[in-house]
């Protein structure tokens, strides 16, 4: 057996020169997130619940899907069993209560409007409860922190899915409101819709079929919660067979949104607060890009995790060093 040859002063010294080097900045932060997230995933969510009308149910700890599972057969005849009564109700009922001004026409009809919007049940027809939110608060509302609309947006939604249903109105009612503000608000909103999807593919024999503005509703939930405090709940919409290819498209755009995110951060010299934030997008996608999940879902995942790698690059790249290019490119 030949000998290996031995290292010359100049290899020694370049191997030492790599052992006594600290971790980069980038490399700090990334196993800091990722350890957090280890040592969460390790944990036991014993204590993890969803209320539905007043009632406590475990929250479900779901996998990805796994190929087998994804491939669906079509609607079948037949009866269909309605999925429990536990998913017909929002996790809190909505009061008529709350501040912040709002915007009332003259002649008292918006405080009539109001009372019809936050009655239980609420309007049956979905332009109706349309036109009624409109006369409450302007078409062109955006970033609202009305309480009142807060709990208009959870009552037209208490129906999701179900008889009753009111598409069209409760997604514009959410998209008015700031979900920063209301971000405890939006998390419980889409873990009532993850709790209803699994209850249906649990107990259906048929194919769930969402109206297009559930689905809007959905994306817009899932994009507007951030990727680190909600990984979880982001994971799980992954598993909505009825979102079909619609997942695809949210996970590419992942990294535009967290490049939107981090470009004011960096401007700033906030280089740090802007790997955090980039960490988190990328542990998400890290996550959803289980090699057991469903094959279209996973390549998406890791595309979009190659991409959000350059966005770090260029981040942590000393000062002038990208040129001016755009984050991602």
């Amino acid at each position: 057996m030949t000998a290996p040859a031995p290292l010359s002063a100049a290899d020694l010294a370049d191997m030492l020169d790599r052992a006594l080097a600290p971790p980069s900045p980038v490399e700090t932060i990334l196993a800091r997130i990722g350890a957090r997230i280890a040592a969460l995933m390790a944990e036991e969510d014993e204590d993890d619940v969803l209320v539905l009308d007043d009632t406590m149910i475990a929250a479900p700890d779901l996998p990805l899907a796994s190929p087998e599972e994804e491939e669906e057969t079509q609607p079948q005849a037949g009866s269909v069993r309605e999925p429990g009564a536990e998913c017909s109700e929002l996790p809190h009922p909505p009061t008529a209560c709350g501040g912040g001004p709002l915007p009332l026409p003259p002649g008292g009809s918006g405080e009539a409007a109001l009372a019809e919007l936050l009655a239980h049940p609420p309007p049956s027809d979905d332009f109706r409860a349309l036109d009624l939110l409109y006369a409450c608060w302007p078409r062109a509302t955006i970033l609202s922190t009305d309480q009142k609309l807060m709990d208009v947006a959870r009552n037209l939604t208490r129906n999701f899915g179900l008889p009753g249903r009111l598409p069209m109105a409760s997604s514009r009612a959410w998209k008015m409101l700031d979900t920063v503000t209301f971000e405890p608000e939006t998390s419980d909103c889409l873990a009532m819709i993850s709790r209803f999807v699994d209850v249906w593919h649990r107990s259906q024999e048929n194919f769930l079929i969402l109206d297009f503005g559930e689905i809007e509703l959905i994306e817009y939930l899932f994009e507007s919660l951030h990727p680190g405090r909600h990984a979880s709940a982001l994971v799980t919409v992954m598993n909505f067979k009825v979102l079909s290819s619609r997942r695809l498209g949210l996970l590419r755009r992942v990294p535009n949104r967290m490049r939107r995110m981090v470009e004011p951060l960096v401007a700033a010299g906030r280089t740090e607060a802007a790997l955090v934030e980039l960490g988190h997008a990328k542990a998400l996608l890290r996550r959803i890009a289980d090699p057991l999940g469903f094959a279209p879902v996973v390549e998406a995942a890791v595309k979009a995790e190659e991409t959000v790698d350059k966005i770090i690059a260029q981040v942590a790249a000393p000062a002038g060093a990208a040129g001016g290019a755009t984050l991602g490119a």
